[in-house]
């Protein structure tokens, strides 16, 4: 795979290159009638140009009365919760939880860090399988 990032990183730097050097030939050909005045005054008129722009970029963000124009994102809602007679329909036997808790026990540190490399969200999913056993039993 890094040979294909490195092959399209390539062919866009050198894609780069080629515009710069065609920008800069024809800028080479059209100013190459100009005497040193001339190239001074455009020199200066490009930096005003570019400059006044980046100084409107920097200063911008911080004018009060400008208008923002980017979105203001919605709030994300959250689902409503399920009704209680759903909820019946998933319940856990204490069968289930003992097998959750034997499994847990069963576990020693290594088996636990790679079956937690392997499977990252397994224990949160076990521990969320006991709040709902327990939660059935109030």
């Amino acid at each position: 795979m890094k040979m294909n990032t490195d092959k399209a990183a390539r062919w866009i730097a050198n894609g780069i290159l080629k515009v710069q050097k065609k920008f800069a030939n024809t800028l080479d050909r059209i100013s190459a009638s100009w005497k040193t005045k001339h190239q001074w005054i455009f020199l200066y008129l490009v930096s005003l140009v570019f400059g006044g722009l980046s100084i409107v970029a920097v200063i911008k963000p911080f004018n009060k009365k400008a208008q923002n124009v980017l979105p203001k994102p919605a709030a994300i809602r959250t689902p409503r919760s399920v009704p209680n007679e759903d909820r019946q329909s998933v319940k856990i036997t204490d069968n289930e939880i003992r097998q959750v808790q034997n499994f847990k026990r069963s576990l020693d540190s290594a088996s636990k860090k790679k079956l937690l490399e392997e499977r990252p969200g397994l224990m949160d999913s076990l521990e969320m399988v006991e709040q709902l056993y327990y939660s059935q039993k109030k």
